[in-house]
Protein backbone atom coordinates (compact mmCIF):
# COMPACT_ATOMS: atom_id res chain seq x y z
CA UNK A 1 0.00 0.00 0.00
CA UNK A 2 1.50 3.14 -0.94
CA UNK A 3 2.04 5.87 1.67
CA UNK A 4 0.59 9.38 1.77
CA UNK A 5 2.79 11.55 1.00
CA UNK A 6 2.84 15.91 2.25
CA UNK A 7 5.15 18.61 1.18
CA UNK A 8 8.17 19.41 3.23
CA UNK A 9 8.29 22.82 2.43
CA UNK A 10 4.77 25.18 1.73
CA UNK A 11 4.03 28.12 -0.25
CA UNK A 12 2.95 29.06 -3.79
CA UNK A 13 5.10 32.53 -3.91
CA UNK A 14 8.60 31.89 -3.63
CA UNK A 15 9.08 35.29 -3.76
CA UNK A 16 7.46 35.66 -0.25
CA UNK A 17 9.37 36.66 2.55
CA UNK A 18 10.19 33.33 4.60
CA UNK A 19 12.95 34.60 7.54
CA UNK A 20 14.04 37.96 8.66
CA UNK A 21 17.86 38.09 9.55
CA UNK A 22 19.65 40.82 10.44
CA UNK A 23 18.07 43.62 9.23
CA UNK A 24 17.38 41.52 5.86
CA UNK A 25 14.70 39.08 4.56
CA UNK A 26 15.40 36.52 2.75
CA UNK A 27 12.50 34.58 0.60
CA UNK A 28 11.11 30.98 0.40
CA UNK A 29 12.82 30.55 -3.09
CA UNK A 30 16.43 31.60 -1.59
CA UNK A 31 16.05 29.25 1.19
CA UNK A 32 15.09 26.43 -0.62
CA UNK A 33 18.45 26.79 -2.93
CA UNK A 34 20.52 26.89 0.12
CA UNK A 35 18.67 23.85 1.72
CA UNK A 36 19.19 21.89 -0.98
CA UNK A 37 22.96 22.73 -1.68
CA UNK A 38 23.50 22.40 1.74
CA UNK A 39 21.78 18.79 1.71
CA UNK A 40 24.69 17.86 -1.22
CA UNK A 41 27.09 18.88 1.32
CA UNK A 42 25.96 16.99 4.41
CA UNK A 43 28.37 13.85 5.27
CA UNK A 44 26.90 10.77 5.32
CA UNK A 45 25.15 9.30 8.46
CA UNK A 46 22.05 8.35 9.72
CA UNK A 47 21.39 10.81 12.26
CA UNK A 48 22.61 14.02 13.62
CA UNK A 49 22.75 16.19 16.35
CA UNK A 50 21.39 19.33 15.53
CA UNK A 51 22.92 22.15 17.67
CA UNK A 52 22.52 24.91 15.66
CA UNK A 53 21.67 28.09 17.32
CA UNK A 54 20.91 30.63 15.21
CA UNK A 55 17.44 29.82 13.92
CA UNK A 56 18.39 30.29 10.22
CA UNK A 57 20.67 27.89 10.52
CA UNK A 58 18.95 25.28 12.11
CA UNK A 59 16.39 25.51 9.86
CA UNK A 60 18.48 25.28 6.99
CA UNK A 61 20.26 22.22 8.86
CA UNK A 62 16.78 20.52 9.15
CA UNK A 63 15.48 20.72 6.32
CA UNK A 64 18.79 19.40 4.34
CA UNK A 65 18.84 16.29 6.92
CA UNK A 66 15.26 15.16 5.73
CA UNK A 67 16.57 15.54 2.04
CA UNK A 68 19.57 13.46 2.71
CA UNK A 69 17.37 11.30 4.57
CA UNK A 70 19.00 11.29 8.28
CA UNK A 71 17.04 12.36 11.43
CA UNK A 72 17.59 15.49 13.62
CA UNK A 73 17.98 14.19 16.98
CA UNK A 74 17.50 17.07 19.24
CA UNK A 75 19.12 16.95 22.60
CA UNK A 76 17.11 18.09 25.99
CA UNK A 77 20.19 20.51 26.82
CA UNK A 78 24.15 20.53 25.60
CA UNK A 79 25.97 18.87 28.51
CA UNK A 80 28.87 17.17 27.36
CA UNK A 81 27.70 13.97 29.45
CA UNK A 82 24.40 14.34 27.33
CA UNK A 83 25.55 14.75 24.16
CA UNK A 84 27.99 11.61 24.35
CA UNK A 85 24.90 9.40 25.51
CA UNK A 86 23.20 10.35 22.28
CA UNK A 87 26.63 9.21 20.28
CA UNK A 88 26.83 5.80 22.13
CA UNK A 89 22.87 5.72 20.88
CA UNK A 90 23.47 6.84 17.91
CA UNK A 91 27.39 6.07 16.70
CA UNK A 92 26.68 6.86 13.15
CA UNK A 93 25.57 10.12 14.05
CA UNK A 94 27.51 13.46 14.02
CA UNK A 95 26.92 16.88 16.12
CA UNK A 96 25.54 19.11 13.53
CA UNK A 97 27.20 23.01 14.72
CA UNK A 98 27.36 26.50 13.46
CA UNK A 99 30.38 27.10 15.18
CA UNK A 100 33.01 24.83 16.13
CA UNK A 101 32.43 23.88 19.83
CA UNK A 102 35.93 23.30 21.41
CA UNK A 103 34.00 22.07 25.05
CA UNK A 104 32.86 19.18 23.06
CA UNK A 105 36.50 17.46 22.35
CA UNK A 106 36.05 13.83 21.16
CA UNK A 107 32.86 14.58 19.45
CA UNK A 108 32.45 14.03 15.63
CA UNK A 109 31.23 17.73 14.43
CA UNK A 110 30.66 19.10 11.45
CA UNK A 111 30.45 22.65 10.86
CA UNK A 112 27.71 23.75 8.37
CA UNK A 113 28.25 26.75 6.20
CA UNK A 114 25.41 28.79 4.41
CA UNK A 115 26.17 28.02 0.71
CA UNK A 116 26.78 29.95 -1.75
CA UNK A 117 23.33 31.68 -3.85
CA UNK A 118 22.22 29.14 -5.90
CA UNK A 119 18.81 28.05 -8.24
CA UNK A 120 16.50 25.58 -6.47
CA UNK A 121 16.47 22.41 -8.02
CA UNK A 122 13.59 20.13 -9.10
CA UNK A 123 9.63 20.52 -8.23
CA UNK A 124 8.56 20.49 -4.44
CA UNK A 125 9.88 17.45 -2.19
CA UNK A 126 7.02 15.55 -0.81
CA UNK A 127 7.65 13.19 2.28
CA UNK A 128 6.07 9.99 3.32
CA UNK A 129 3.63 10.68 6.34
CA UNK A 130 5.37 8.22 8.37
CA UNK A 131 8.81 8.59 7.44
CA UNK A 132 10.51 9.50 10.89
CA UNK A 133 12.71 13.08 10.59
CA UNK A 134 13.24 13.90 13.94
CA UNK A 135 13.95 12.50 17.55
CA UNK A 136 12.96 14.95 20.54
CA UNK A 137 14.21 14.67 24.04
CA UNK A 138 11.97 15.07 27.11
CA UNK A 139 13.31 17.86 29.68
CA UNK A 140 13.74 15.65 32.37
CA UNK A 141 11.69 17.75 35.01
CA UNK A 142 10.05 14.60 36.03
CA UNK A 143 12.50 12.43 36.01
CA UNK A 144 15.17 10.80 33.17
CA UNK A 145 15.05 12.26 29.64
CA UNK A 146 13.36 9.94 27.14
CA UNK A 147 13.40 9.92 23.46
CA UNK A 148 10.44 10.63 21.33
CA UNK A 149 10.66 9.70 17.36
CA UNK A 150 9.04 12.10 15.43
CA UNK A 151 7.65 11.09 11.80
CA UNK A 152 6.87 13.90 9.10
CA UNK A 153 2.95 12.95 9.15
CA UNK A 154 2.81 13.60 13.05
CA UNK A 155 4.74 16.67 12.83
CA UNK A 156 3.30 18.48 9.75
CA UNK A 157 -0.92 17.67 10.44
CA UNK A 158 0.83 18.94 14.10
CA UNK A 159 1.71 22.91 13.06
CA UNK A 160 -1.49 23.33 10.76
CA UNK A 161 -3.42 22.83 13.91
CA UNK A 162 -1.76 24.43 15.64
CA UNK A 163 -1.97 27.91 13.55
CA UNK A 164 -5.25 27.10 13.69
CA UNK A 165 -5.95 26.77 16.93
CA UNK A 166 -4.09 30.00 18.21
CA UNK A 167 -5.34 31.87 15.17
CA UNK A 168 -2.68 33.37 13.31
CA UNK A 169 -2.78 34.71 9.96
CA UNK A 170 -0.60 33.86 6.90
CA UNK A 171 2.54 35.72 6.57
CA UNK A 172 2.82 37.21 10.12
CA UNK A 173 5.81 37.75 11.74
CA UNK A 174 7.19 35.44 14.49
CA UNK A 175 9.62 36.53 17.25
CA UNK A 176 10.78 33.11 19.37
CA UNK A 177 12.48 33.37 22.46
CA UNK A 178 12.88 29.09 22.95
CA UNK A 179 15.47 27.53 21.40
CA UNK A 180 14.00 25.22 18.36
CA UNK A 181 15.45 21.81 19.91
CA UNK A 182 12.68 22.20 22.56
CA UNK A 183 9.38 20.56 21.16
CA UNK A 184 7.98 23.92 21.49
CA UNK A 185 10.07 25.77 19.72
CA UNK A 186 10.16 23.56 17.12
CA UNK A 187 6.56 23.54 16.64
CA UNK A 188 6.34 27.03 16.43
CA UNK A 189 9.45 28.28 15.74
CA UNK A 190 10.63 25.91 12.60
CA UNK A 191 7.71 24.01 11.70
CA UNK A 192 5.08 26.99 11.44
CA UNK A 193 7.29 28.96 8.62
CA UNK A 194 7.91 25.72 7.10
CA UNK A 195 4.00 24.20 6.69
CA UNK A 196 1.74 27.11 7.13
CA UNK A 197 3.79 30.05 5.36
CA UNK A 198 4.70 32.22 8.32
CA UNK A 199 7.72 34.50 8.44
CA UNK A 200 10.36 33.85 11.35
CA UNK A 201 12.62 35.66 12.98
CA UNK A 202 16.36 34.19 13.15
CA UNK A 203 17.22 35.74 16.79
CA UNK A 204 16.74 34.31 20.39
CA UNK A 205 16.83 37.51 22.18
CA UNK A 206 17.27 37.27 25.99
CA UNK A 207 17.02 40.56 27.79
CA UNK A 208 13.73 42.50 27.26
CA UNK A 209 15.37 44.95 25.69
CA UNK A 210 16.63 42.76 23.15
CA UNK A 211 13.51 41.29 22.46
CA UNK A 212 12.03 44.46 21.90
CA UNK A 213 14.28 46.10 19.39
CA UNK A 214 13.88 42.38 17.56
CA UNK A 215 10.38 43.10 17.45
CA UNK A 216 10.56 46.77 15.94
CA UNK A 217 12.87 45.17 13.07
CA UNK A 218 9.81 42.67 12.09
CA UNK A 219 6.23 43.62 10.21
CA UNK A 220 2.98 43.63 10.93
CA UNK A 221 1.27 41.95 12.22
CA UNK A 222 4.00 39.94 14.92
CA UNK A 223 3.70 37.72 17.43
CA UNK A 224 5.96 36.81 20.32
CA UNK A 225 6.17 33.31 21.12
CA UNK A 226 8.03 32.70 24.79
CA UNK A 227 7.61 31.68 28.39
CA UNK A 228 6.27 32.69 31.56
CA UNK A 229 9.38 33.56 32.69
CA UNK A 230 10.30 35.59 30.49
CA UNK A 231 7.25 36.95 29.86
CA UNK A 232 7.38 37.98 33.40
CA UNK A 233 10.51 39.44 32.93
CA UNK A 234 9.77 41.72 29.60
CA UNK A 235 6.25 42.67 32.22
CA UNK A 236 8.48 43.78 34.78
CA UNK A 237 10.92 45.85 32.34
CA UNK A 238 8.22 48.56 31.79
CA UNK A 239 9.46 49.11 28.46
CA UNK A 240 7.17 50.57 25.55
CA UNK A 241 6.08 47.72 23.29
CA UNK A 242 5.27 47.90 19.47
CA UNK A 243 2.15 47.00 18.35
CA UNK A 244 1.67 43.10 18.71
CA UNK A 245 -1.01 41.00 17.15
CA UNK A 246 -0.96 38.20 20.24
CA UNK A 247 1.83 36.37 22.34
CA UNK A 248 2.47 33.29 22.95
CA UNK A 249 3.18 31.06 26.35
CA UNK A 250 4.26 27.23 26.85
CA UNK A 251 6.57 25.33 29.08
CA UNK A 252 4.17 26.05 32.14
CA UNK A 253 0.88 27.68 33.46
CA UNK A 254 0.53 31.19 33.69
CA UNK A 255 -0.76 32.94 36.61
CA UNK A 256 -4.56 34.58 35.52
CA UNK A 257 -2.68 37.75 36.77
CA UNK A 258 -0.13 38.01 35.31
CA UNK A 259 -1.76 36.94 31.91
CA UNK A 260 -4.02 39.80 32.49
CA UNK A 261 -1.34 42.06 32.73
CA UNK A 262 0.85 41.03 29.82
CA UNK A 263 -2.55 41.84 27.82
CA UNK A 264 -2.59 45.37 28.97
CA UNK A 265 0.85 46.25 28.89
CA UNK A 266 1.33 44.59 25.34
CA UNK A 267 -2.38 45.75 23.78
CA UNK A 268 -3.50 42.46 22.25
CA UNK A 269 -4.60 38.47 23.34
CA UNK A 270 -2.36 36.18 25.15
CA UNK A 271 -2.85 32.67 24.27
CA UNK A 272 -1.41 29.00 25.75
CA UNK A 273 -0.50 25.90 24.52
CA UNK A 274 -0.31 22.81 26.40
CA UNK A 275 1.43 19.53 25.38
CA UNK A 276 4.52 18.00 26.01
CA UNK A 277 7.43 16.54 23.92
CA UNK A 278 5.48 12.98 23.54
CA UNK A 279 2.20 14.67 22.20
CA UNK A 280 3.22 18.08 20.65
CA UNK A 281 1.01 21.04 20.97
CA UNK A 282 -2.94 20.04 22.05
CA UNK A 283 -4.64 22.46 23.58
CA UNK A 284 -5.08 26.24 24.04
CA UNK A 285 -6.92 28.37 25.74
CA UNK A 286 -6.45 32.10 26.50
CA UNK A 287 -5.72 32.46 30.23
CA UNK A 288 -6.92 36.23 30.86
CA UNK A 289 -10.42 34.70 30.20
CA UNK A 290 -10.55 31.48 30.83
CA UNK A 291 -9.45 28.51 32.90
CA UNK A 292 -10.18 25.89 30.65
CA UNK A 293 -7.97 24.61 27.70
CA UNK A 294 -9.30 23.47 24.15
CA UNK A 295 -8.60 20.40 22.66
CA UNK A 296 -7.51 21.39 18.90
CA UNK A 297 -9.45 20.18 16.30
CA UNK A 298 -9.61 15.96 15.92
CA UNK A 299 -8.38 15.18 19.01
CA UNK A 300 -10.28 13.59 21.75
CA UNK A 301 -9.17 12.38 25.63
CA UNK A 302 -9.77 9.15 26.53
CA UNK A 303 -9.92 7.71 30.40
CA UNK A 304 -7.57 4.94 30.92
CA UNK A 305 -6.44 3.27 34.03
CA UNK A 306 -3.68 5.35 34.66
CA UNK A 307 -5.45 8.44 33.75
CA UNK A 308 -5.97 10.06 30.71
CA UNK A 309 -4.52 9.56 27.09
CA UNK A 310 -4.99 11.56 23.71
CA UNK A 311 -5.63 10.43 20.55
CA UNK A 312 -6.65 11.20 16.91
CA UNK A 313 -5.58 14.15 15.29
CA UNK A 314 -2.19 14.59 14.13
CA UNK A 315 -1.18 11.81 16.68
CA UNK A 316 0.13 8.32 14.97
CA UNK A 317 -1.32 6.52 18.10
CA UNK A 318 -2.70 7.04 21.48
CA UNK A 319 -0.48 9.02 24.39
CA UNK A 320 -0.59 8.49 27.87
CA UNK A 321 -0.73 12.25 29.85
CA UNK A 322 1.48 12.59 32.68
CA UNK A 323 -1.23 15.27 34.16
CA UNK A 324 -4.90 14.70 35.96
CA UNK A 325 -7.43 16.00 34.20
CA UNK A 326 -10.52 17.17 35.16
CA UNK A 327 -13.52 17.38 32.34
CA UNK A 328 -15.52 20.62 31.61
CA UNK A 329 -17.28 19.69 28.42
CA UNK A 330 -17.37 18.34 24.79
CA UNK A 331 -13.37 19.36 23.86
CA UNK A 332 -12.74 21.22 27.56
CA UNK A 333 -10.53 20.19 30.48
CA UNK A 334 -8.76 21.62 33.40
CA UNK A 335 -5.36 20.76 34.66
CA UNK A 336 -5.39 19.70 38.42
CA UNK A 337 -1.66 19.10 38.37
CA UNK A 338 0.91 16.09 37.47
CA UNK A 339 0.20 13.15 38.99
CA UNK A 340 3.74 13.35 40.74
CA UNK A 341 3.01 16.74 41.66
CA UNK A 342 0.82 15.41 44.84
CA UNK A 343 2.80 15.34 48.00
CA UNK A 344 1.48 14.32 51.85
CA UNK A 345 2.75 15.52 54.74
CA UNK A 346 1.00 14.91 58.35
CA UNK A 347 -1.91 13.54 57.03
CA UNK A 348 -2.32 16.42 54.29
CA UNK A 349 -2.37 16.60 51.13
CA UNK A 350 -1.32 19.54 48.68
CA UNK A 351 0.16 19.85 44.94
CA UNK A 352 3.83 20.80 44.16
CA UNK A 353 2.22 23.32 41.06
CA UNK A 354 -0.28 25.61 43.82
CA UNK A 355 2.35 25.67 46.16
CA UNK A 356 4.63 27.11 43.73
CA UNK A 357 2.32 29.44 42.64
CA UNK A 358 1.37 30.59 46.37
CA UNK A 359 5.30 30.97 46.49
CA UNK A 360 5.68 33.28 43.12
CA UNK A 361 3.11 35.27 43.78
CA UNK A 362 3.95 37.21 46.74
CA UNK A 363 5.31 40.75 46.45
CA UNK A 364 9.27 40.81 46.16
CA UNK A 365 9.46 37.05 45.10
CA UNK A 366 11.04 36.89 41.65
CA UNK A 367 10.90 33.37 41.49
CA UNK A 368 10.99 30.28 43.58
CA UNK A 369 10.12 26.37 43.47
CA UNK A 370 8.99 24.14 46.38
CA UNK A 371 11.07 20.76 45.98
CA UNK A 372 9.58 17.47 47.05
CA UNK A 373 11.29 15.25 50.45
CA UNK A 374 12.51 12.62 47.96
CA UNK A 375 14.38 14.75 46.02
CA UNK A 376 15.97 16.83 49.10
CA UNK A 377 16.42 14.42 51.89
CA UNK A 378 14.99 16.81 54.10
CA UNK A 379 13.39 14.03 56.03
CA UNK A 380 10.21 14.27 54.96
CA UNK A 381 9.59 18.47 54.76
CA UNK A 382 9.54 20.17 51.76
CA UNK A 383 12.57 22.61 50.69
CA UNK A 384 12.00 25.77 48.52
CA UNK A 385 14.72 27.74 46.32
CA UNK A 386 13.70 31.52 46.21
CA UNK A 387 14.78 34.69 44.52
CA UNK A 388 13.69 37.49 46.19
CA UNK A 389 16.29 40.15 46.74
CA UNK A 390 14.34 42.32 48.94
CA UNK A 391 12.95 40.11 51.57
CA UNK A 392 14.90 37.77 54.42
CA UNK A 393 13.80 34.26 55.19
CA UNK A 394 11.22 35.29 57.65
CA UNK A 395 9.51 37.67 55.80
CA UNK A 396 8.96 35.22 53.08
CA UNK A 397 8.03 32.50 55.40
CA UNK A 398 5.53 34.51 57.42
CA UNK A 399 4.13 35.58 53.87
CA UNK A 400 4.01 31.58 52.81
CA UNK A 401 2.08 31.02 56.30
CA UNK A 402 -1.14 33.35 55.30
CA UNK A 403 -1.28 31.07 52.47
CA UNK A 404 -0.70 27.54 52.85
CA UNK A 405 -1.06 24.83 55.63
CA UNK A 406 1.85 25.09 58.24
CA UNK A 407 2.72 21.28 57.31
CA UNK A 408 4.08 22.56 53.86
CA UNK A 409 6.19 25.65 55.25
CA UNK A 410 9.56 24.93 53.66
CA UNK A 411 12.66 23.96 55.82
CA UNK A 412 14.55 24.49 54.75
CA UNK A 413 14.11 27.81 52.72
CA UNK A 414 17.51 28.89 50.46
CA UNK A 415 17.17 32.27 49.60
CA UNK A 416 19.25 32.26 45.70
CA UNK A 417 20.23 34.74 42.95
CA UNK A 418 18.58 32.68 40.44
CA UNK A 419 17.13 29.45 39.82
CA UNK A 420 18.74 26.84 37.41
CA UNK A 421 16.15 26.56 34.46
CA UNK A 422 17.03 25.61 31.41
CA UNK A 423 16.37 27.66 27.88
CA UNK A 424 12.86 26.94 28.29
CA UNK A 425 12.78 27.69 32.11
CA UNK A 426 12.02 24.47 33.08
CA UNK A 427 14.07 22.97 36.25
CA UNK A 428 15.26 19.27 35.18
CA UNK A 429 15.07 17.34 38.34
CA UNK A 430 19.22 16.26 38.09
CA UNK A 431 19.95 19.39 37.84
CA UNK A 432 17.57 20.66 40.61
CA UNK A 433 18.49 17.79 43.12
CA UNK A 434 22.67 19.10 42.12
CA UNK A 435 21.89 22.25 43.02
CA UNK A 436 20.49 21.61 46.11
CA UNK A 437 23.06 19.42 47.09
CA UNK A 438 25.69 22.07 46.27
CA UNK A 439 23.55 24.21 48.81
CA UNK A 440 23.70 22.21 51.81
CA UNK A 441 27.64 21.66 51.52
CA UNK A 442 28.08 25.12 51.30
CA UNK A 443 25.92 25.73 54.25
CA UNK A 444 28.23 22.77 56.16
CA UNK A 445 30.95 24.55 55.21
CA UNK A 446 30.60 28.16 56.56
Amino acid sequence: MTQPELPLFCGHDSDAPFIWRDGEVLSRRRFWAQAQALAAELPEAGAAINLCEDRYHFLLSFVALLLRGQINLLPPDRAKHTLQGLVEQYPHSYCLVDQAQPELPGLRQWVMQIPSEALPQGGPIRLAATQPVATVFTSGSTGHSTPQHKCWGELYHGAQRNRQALGLAQGASLLATVPAQHMYGLETSVLLPLVAELVVASARPFFPADVQRALQALPTPRYLISTPLHLRSCLQSELRWPSMAGLVSATASLDAALAEALEARFDCPLHEIYGSSETGAIATRRRAAEDVWRLHPGLRLDRVEDGWSVAGGHLSAPRLLSDRLELSGEGEFQLLGRHEDLIKIAGKRASLSDLNHQLQAIAGVEDGVFVAPEQAGDGGRLSALVVAPTLDRAAILAALGERIDAAFLPRPLYRVASLPRNATGKLPRKVLSAFIRSLKESVRGQ
